[in-house]
């Protein structure tokens, strides 16, 4: 009786709220996904000239894939804090290489691949040996990531110029404008 008590109703559309964006979200990193892992593996590794019809099918079981490795990872976390701090660490390893690629023509792939490596085994080690806090382990492991990036992209031969034109006329043309690519 309780839950059904005009002063619930907040919570229960609260409660509605969230799982209708969370639904959102997840959809749209299962579509994410799949596209990604169907034209960046499966077309470029797997088979090169695949037919519309079969890269639907790959797209559809990575989907399903997608599905079933989120849900045996959240049943494998501890708690929802637990995931959320993975998160938080994964995105600033992947943070790092992303905004420099953008900010920075010098960087290259070496860079990404450095940096990863870096802050991966910084995060690893100071988590798992040492038993930092994450705050600690984010003071340590993001500017270790980002020297890592620039030594490494400065150390190693820079991206094709050609790529890096067109990479930069993606990033710089304006919404409404895909004609001049």
């Amino acid at each position: 009786q309780k839950y059904f008590s005009s002063e619930s109703r907040p919570v229960g559309l609260m409660i509605a709220a969230m799982v209708a964006s969370l639904m959102a979200v997840c959809d749209a990193y299962m579509v994410d996904g799949s596209a990604l892992f169907t034209r960046n593996f499966y077309n470029r590794v797997v088979k090169k000239e695949a037919q519309t019809g079969k890269e639907l099918r790959v797209a559809r079981w990575s989907s399903v894939g997608i599905v079933i490795t989120g849900i045996v990872i959240a049943f494998l976390l501890p708690d929802v804090l637990s995931g959320l701090k993975i998160i938080w660490k994964m995105m600033a390893f992947f943070g790092i290489p992303f905004w420099m690629a953008i900010m920075w023509d010098r960087g290259n792939r070496y860079g990404l691949w450095a940096s990863l490596a870096v802050t991966s085994a910084a995060a690893l080690y100071t988590d798992s040996v040492l038993h930092w806090s994450l705050a600690d382990q984010i003071l340590l492991y993001l500017p270790a990531g980002l020297a890592t990036f620039i030594a490494a992209s400065l150390l190693t031969p820079p991206e094709p110029a050609e790529k890096l034109r067109a990479f930069s006329l993606l990033l710089h043309t304006p919404v409404g404008e895909e004609w001049r690519l």
